[in-house]
């Protein structure tokens, strides 16, 4: 009993860790202009933005896998959904989002066709694959609990529409900044928390 306590505690506290530490991270510049991934690559924060998204990924995996776990969760599909989407992650912070052929203008960044460099593409398409694969593993999870407990399902399915849809409007006002990306890591610690806390 005491070593169950003490396990949710931890928990709670890696939860509370991961939108803190985004936050810390994306204040570093503006993340109303810039993406996490832009702050990483196009100032002199690589190496944060790298320590960020490892943390953060073992984190998130640690913390769902417990929560899976706690429920009697054992779906595998789940579990591969839950390993790839932390895989896409620390791929997304190991590649640059451009070549590094940009030049500085009086300390502003120009960059250069970003858009059309393969660095650029597979960073993004790493970054989407991350988020698509980790939604997965938690819609899954989110149906196991209509049957598991509705009461928790219903709090918690709340959150993850809160989660999912919130960060689509985000990204409709706010356009590809970093504003979407702080929503979705501290909504997404929201429904974790509501999980860990609430069983």
């Amino acid at each position: 009993m005491y070593f169950t306590k003490f396990n949710n505690t931890v928990l709670t506290y890696f939860i509370i860790s991961i939108p803190l530490f985004t936050l810390w991270f994306s204040f570093n510049e503006s993340p109303f202009e810039y993406t996490l991934s832009k702050i990483g690559n196009l100032f002199d924060y690589k190496l944060k933005f790298i320590v960020w998204g490892l943390i953060t990924g073992i984190l998130l995996f640690i913390t769902i896998y417990n929560i899976y776990k706690k429920y009697n969760y054992h779906d595998k599909k789940s579990f591969k959904f839950l390993l790839f989407s932390i895989l896409f992650l620390v791929l997304t912070v190991l590649t640059p989002t451009i070549d590094n052929t940009f030049v500085e203008n009086d300390y502003e960044f120009v960059d250069y066709e970003i858009k059309n460099t393969s660095f650029f593409n597979f960073h993004n398409i790493f970054a989407f694959l991350f988020s698509l694969f980790l939604m997965f593993s938690l819609f899954l999870f989110s149906k196991y609990l209509s049957s598991y407990n509705k009461k928790i399902y219903l709090k918690s399915f709340n959150w993850f529409l809160i989660t999912l849809g919130g960060s689509l409007l985000m990204l409709f006002l706010f356009g590809f900044t970093g504003i979407f990306e702080l929503f979705f890591f501290i909504s997404l610690s929201v429904f974790l928390l509501i999980l860990n806390l609430f069983k």
